[in-house]
């Protein structure tokens, strides 16, 4: 995950912090300082532990490391936000990664991997929440554009407009997720204004 622009401000916050330097125990402990900063500044919050994931290699693991999903309250920086969790776990702003959510429900279901069978499947319940277990369940059941998230990525990014985006996602898939999908056809297109090369002038 990289950080999106530091003096953005968004809401819909998914962030990675990575502990080189301290244990899963140490984690945990802190974590009631967590809780209370997601409290005060959020109206929902989820956040795990990964002490299971695999480096490409297959044998080797991760970095142990906490995903933390929420809705702000109101709006912040994302370098606000980095600070104040690195300030939380003593950790330098380096070893957070802040992104917008493009949807709560499928940065939450990341969380145990539930779209990702290649990586380690963690339990509903490893998950840290402020969510109730009902509307938690229907949150694990519901089908996201987490799940196809890839190929309408793919798709905006190969587009020459929206209208093909449109045409090749579905207009009913356009309507539901109109918001989300959007906000990648505009990141795809500022990515690739960053990729044009300018003409050879020797």
């Amino acid at each position: 995950m990289s950080n999106c622009a530091l003096t953005k401000a968004i809401t819909k916050v998914s962030a990675v912090i990575s502990f080189r330097d301290f244990d899963r125990s140490y984690v945990q402990a802190v974590s009631v300082d967590l809780d209370k900063w997601l409290q005060e500044n959020a109206s929902l919050h989820a956040w795990i532990i990964h002490d299971r994931d695999l480096l490409d290699d297959g044998c080797t693991f991760k970095t142990l490391h906490m995903h933390i999903v929420f809705q702000l309250s109101k709006k912040k920086r994302a370098s606000t936000i980095i600070n104040a969790l690195a300030d939380i776990f003593a950790v330098s702003p380096l070893a957070v990664s802040v992104e917008q959510a493009f949807s709560i429900e499928g940065a939450i279901q990341y969380l145990v991997h539930k779209n990702q069978k290649d990586k380690h499947q963690y339990s509903v319940d490893d998950i840290h929440t402020d969510i109730q277990d009902d509307e938690m369940s229907m949150i694990m059941d519901t089908t996201t554009i987490a799940a196809d998230f890839d190929r309408i990525k793919g798709i905006c990014y190969g587009a020459e407009d929206l209208l093909e985006v449109i045409e090749k996602v579905g207009m009913s898939t356009y309507q539901h997720y109109r918001a989300t999908i959007l906000d990648i056809y505009e990141c795809c297109l500022k990515n690739k204004r960053k990729e044009v090369i300018p003409p050879y002038e020797g």
